[in-house]
């Protein structure tokens, strides 16, 4: 089965993809949970992002390790690295999975 890529993001050491039909899959390093899958396990081949949410947009921290989605119905969901609170969740723990951010 073919899956479109309509989008490319690439952080650090991982990268993420969102398909024609706004699903989410990221591969690379996962130390701390930046591929959004609810591990901490690298993987070398691309693993959906663990979330019920479709998203318009995707992005990757150039700078760091995390991955946020714009997602049509209720704004931002970002999960990785949360150093110096870089999610903007008000918190400093890393997210292995998307976690809402409010704008």
């Amino acid at each position: 089965m073919a899956v479109w890529i309509t989008e490319i993001a690439a952080g650090d050491m991982h990268t993420c993809a969102r398909t024609r039909d706004n699903t989410v899959a990221c591969w690379g390093l996962n130390t701390d949970g930046q591929l959004g899958n609810g591990s901490g396990v690298n993987q070398p081949t691309p693993v959906w992002v663990n979330t019920t949410r479709l998203a318009t947009t995707i992005r990757c921290s150039n700078m760091g390790w995390s991955s946020c989605m714009l997602a049509p119905d209720d704004g931002l969901w970002c999960w990785g690295d949360n150093q110096s609170g870089i999610l903007g969740d008000g918190t400093l723990s890393d997210r292995y999975v998307p976690t809402f951010i409010p704008l």
